[in-house]
């Protein structure tokens, strides 16, 4: 986790960057190293190696994808408008957090298993928040979700599949556009009919 420390804080910008350039695989020590204006046995003082640095980066980003759609959420007493508020935070910080992003789309990083590791970690958190807005939804009766659990997988599921359609291939002004209509075909699908 993020520790009170400039030189910490140092190699990780310097590790975002350089892994941001470079990816993990042809990123060195002695890239960062060499970023950050700090000796190789300054670095490994705080790292055994570019994997803890890339870890600690990819930690950090998932950290603030989490904490943006925590706080979005929590604006919102009603499920729908914390369901929309989850989607739209989630697709719109994950433009920001690059390394986050692309350990979860890059198949080279398949069997690295501190990847892994991460993965699941905010996988399952993923589908914990998202179980506990269908809940909630089923509670105050505006959502008609017979398997939480499965719906809330399905949901961060069909949210993953559209990342790369939904950068890649829209212009900005599309994508809001495209984005809300996501959000409608899914709070529609679950809704409970009036």
């Amino acid at each position: 986790m993020k520790q009170e420390n400039s030189t910490y804080n140092i190699i990780i910008e310097s590790g975002r960057k350089i892994f941001g350039k470079f990816g993990y695989r042809k990123t060195t020590l002695d890239n960062i190293s060499e970023d950050a204006n700090l000796s190789k046995t300054a670095i490994y003082y705080y790292f055994k190696n570019k994997e803890e640095i890339f870890t600690a980066v990819v930690t950090e980003e998932a950290e603030i994808l989490k904490k943006n759609i925590l706080q979005s959420v929590a604006n919102f007493s009603d499920p729908k408008g914390m369901l929309r508020a989850y989607i739209s935070s989630r697709m719109n910080t994950l433009k920001s957090v690059s390394l986050y992003y692309e350990v979860f789309k890059n198949e080279l990083l398949d069997h690295l298993s501190f990847i892994d590791q991460i993965r699941e970690k905010y996988h399952k958190e993923e589908i914990m928040l998202v179980s506990r807005i269908l809940s909630e939804g089923n509670e105050a009766g505006a959502f008609n979700v017979s398997n939480i659990e499965l719906t809330a997988e399905t949901i961060v599921t069909i949210l993953k599949g559209s990342e790369i359609p939904l950068f890649l291939n829209s212009n900005p002004d599309d994508l809001d556009n495209k984005l809300n209509n996501l959000i409608h075909l899914i709070i529609h699908g679950i809704s409970k009919p009036i």
